[in-house]
């Protein structure tokens, strides 16, 4: 059983934009692309990070929204005192991330809430670490083109919807279209990655599309999008950071160490 206990942090999910999944606070659980690496030379932490494995890297994983404490650089400078490197994995979503932690490809990551439950699902020997409870809502939306007919979410029965399936985007669309009185079986799901999903909105091969911050406040400042419904009022337990059970048993003071920076960078 893994306890780690971080400091408690308020903050906008828009304030932070690149942070992973709205970095709010840090809630003590106890449960159950392209890599780049770096060994810091910073001691400026004097913290003295044991492990009970003879653990050398460290691989993070991290969502194409972005992750401020990967830009910042900071956990590899809290590390480098032990000669401990860091990698840095990117994904398009929660399930990749997942995946690769279940076939060891990384020891740790944040996803949403709702790819874990698939991820436990077809067995992935994870580990809850903690949870970052949700922002406002503001920083996902279901959206349309400006010239769109379609004005109200209700008027999306039998439209084509793009949104990443098993992601936290299919736990607000069910939600959010619950509260319309509509099923997901009212509308026709198009399964398309961000990246994709978005490109098929803007060339109008789908009706509407669940898009998320930072893209999500740029298509709104240059006016091109409307809003039907943001995930403002949807109840979520929010996100979570996850670890590899192996690596969480074995290393619990580097998980406690690269959450502390989390907090900090959050802050």
């Amino acid at each position: 059983m893994i306890k780690v206990q971080i400091g408690k942090y308020s903050i906008s999910r828009r304030d932070l934009l690149y942070a992973f999944y709205g970095l709010v606070s840090f809630t003590t659980l106890t449960s159950c692309g392209t890599n780049k690496t770096s060994i810091g030379n910073n001691s400026a932490s004097n913290t003295n990070i044991k492990s009970s494995s003879s653990t050398k890297v460290v691989r993070l994983g991290y969502q194409v929204s972005g992750d401020l404490t990967h830009e910042k650089g900071v956990i590899e400078k809290r590390l480098a005192p032990q000669e401990i490197g860091v990698t840095w994995s990117q994904f398009v979503s929660g399930p990749p991330l997942l995946e690769a932690l279940n076939v060891g490809s990384i020891d740790m990551g944040p996803t949403g809430e709702t790819p874990p439950i698939f991820a436990q699902a077809a067995g992935t020997n994870l580990i809850y670490v903690v949870n970052t409870p949700p922002g406002t809502g503001e920083g996902s939306a279901i959206i349309v083109l400006k010239d769109s007919p379609i004005k109200t979410l209700a008027d999306i029965k039998g439209k084509k919807v793009a949104y990443s399936r098993g992601t936290a985007q299919t736990f607000f669309v069910v939600k959010a279209l619950e509260q319309s009185g509509l099923t997901i079986s009212d509308i026709q799901s198009v399964n398309l990655t961000i990246a994709d999903g978005r490109a098929a909105f803007l060339n109008k091969t789908v009706d509407a599309f669940v898009e998320g911050d930072p893209n999500l406040i740029k298509l709104q400042r240059e006016g091109s999008i409307r809003i039907l419904r943001n995930a403002q009022g949807i109840n979520t337990p929010g996100s979570y950071y996850l670890a590899s059970r192996d690596f969480a048993t074995n290393n619990a003071d580097f998980l406690k160490a690269i959450l502390s920076e989390y907090s900090q960078i959050g802050q």
